[in-house]
């Protein structure tokens, strides 16, 4: 069932993005800017809960040190290196951080070291559900809602790119963002 909903909801972002020309007026800079700024607004409740749950016994300092030296390493490669390494600096905060981390007995390693990291799926593939039951319209919404989400952020980070790309101010070429 579910390579018959992503299938299904697949559809979705291909149609926009065959008639994109139309949203023209409704993904404007504005918008597609708006969009871009709430992504990481709606990631910071799950950012915030996680700094709220560390463990009783360590001192209350500790996830923000660790936060702070993840912005601190990734604002200084980003500002101060040149090239390859800026596309490295998220990596390398989030190994800084880590390491504060760990060095304060927050980071369990044991975790990752006992996942099992490869595994063989059991029994051979199912094939595709063409029943469309209850349960398959009851998670096609869903589904769809998330493929169109997922395209409207795609083609507003094609405009923000096309916007900022450009020395003199342009119009958005559509086309371009498909």
């Amino acid at each position: 069932m579910l390579a018959t909903l992503v299938i299904v909801s697949s559809l979705a972002p291909l149609l926009i993005s065959v008639r994109l020309t139309p949203f023209q007026r409704i993904l404007t800079p504005t918008v597609s800017g708006t969009v871009i700024m709430l992504i990481p607004v709606t990631a910071m409740p799950a950012v915030f809960k996680l700094l709220a749950d560390s463990p009783t016994d360590s001192s209350p300092l500790v996830a923000p040190l660790s936060v702070l030296a993840t912005v601190l390493v990734i604002a200084a490669i980003v500002l101060k290196a040149s090239g390859a390494l800026r596309l490295w600096a998220p990596i390398i905060g989030v190994v800084a951080g880590a390491a504060v981390a760990a060095g304060f007995g927050l980071y369990d390693a044991g975790r990752g070291v006992d996942a099992p990291w490869v595994g063989v799926p059991a029994g051979e593939w199912a094939g595709f559900d063409l029943e469309f039951g209850a349960s398959f319209w009851a998670l096609l919404p869903a589904l769809l809602l998330a493929a169109v989400i997922a395209t409207i952020r795609s083609v507003s980070g094609a405009v923000a790119i096309q916007r900022v790309s450009w020395r003199r101010p342009r119009a958005v070429e559509f086309r371009a963002a498909r």
